[in-house]
């Protein structure tokens, strides 16, 4: 009752006003990302079941830009774990991002969350920003640009929920070596900010994109260093490996 469309892996994200490497993203069709799964296997144990996968994500007429492991693990307390172990090709661009993608049903306007706030961050765009727990909606959390572009996300989260004001909603944390994520609610898709010029053309679509990143690429991929060796600002990691554990929860 919480997902309206199939959950998806994420990489593509509106370009900004800073292109970058956007040029690359298309010519490598991140905006047109497909899965491709090579084999699955069900794992029955004693508190839990596993699903474990080999997939590929790619585009059109391209090979596949990541091979991962992926696991899904259904736990007896209600909890999905979704693990993935990745590699990137080696001649791959800057990425985006790499998250999951839930499409939730309109009303799905609640955000409670603990993390940077309450302004919009990224990997370099945060020192304004103070840990704590935030609450807003859906439409409050979306940023007007006068040209449509990425927006938003909230770097460094530890825990979110989005759902409907009084009823249920999907929870996210962090599982395993994850100790924090990106994420983002919107009722307009990247894709929609992809091709709209002008903010005024932007509709509602009757649902609401909540995304959860394991990395998001800086902004602006000029300026300082990446001398975080944990996490650098331009996501150029040939291999990734993040847990996220989900479940249904009270708003």
């Amino acid at each position: 009752q919480l997902l309206k469309e199939p959950s998806k892996f994420k990489i593509w994200h509106a370009p900004t006003y800073n292109v970058g490497s956007s040029p690359d993203w298309v010519a490598n069709h991140l905006n047109h990302i497909y899965q491709k799964t090579y084999s699955a296997e069900v794992v029955i144990g004693e508190n839990q079941v596993t699903i474990k996968t080999k997939i590929a994500l790619g585009g059109p007429a391209n090979p596949p830009i990541i091979k991962a492991d992926v696991d899904y693990i259904f736990a007896n307390d209600g909890t999905l774990t979704i693990s993935f172990c990745g590699d990137v090709r080696e001649n791959a661009p800057t990425l985006p991002r790499l998250g999951i993608e839930l499409i939730m049903p309109e009303g799905c306007e609640q955000i409670k969350y603990f993390g940077l706030g309450t302004i919009e961050t990224y990997p370099d765009k945060f020192k304004a920003a103070r840990f704590g727990e935030y609450e807003l909606t859906v439409s409050e959390n979306f940023v007007h640009y006068v040209r449509p572009q990425e927006n938003s996300s909230h770097y460094k989260t530890r825990r979110v929920i989005v759902g409907k004001n009084g009823g249920y909603g999907i929870f996210v944390e962090g599982a395993g070596a994850t100790k924090d994520f990106s994420f983002n609610a919107s009722h307009i898709s990247a894709e929609q900010l992809t091709e709209k010029k002008h903010d005024f053309e932007l509709e509602n679509e009757g649902k609401t994109f909540f995304n959860i990143d394991a990395r998001f690429t800086a902004l602006s991929e000029w300026g300082e260093l990446d001398i975080d060796k944990e996490n650098p600002r331009l996501f150029n990691d040939k291999h990734i490996e993040f847990s996220f554990k989900l479940s249904a929860k009270e708003v």
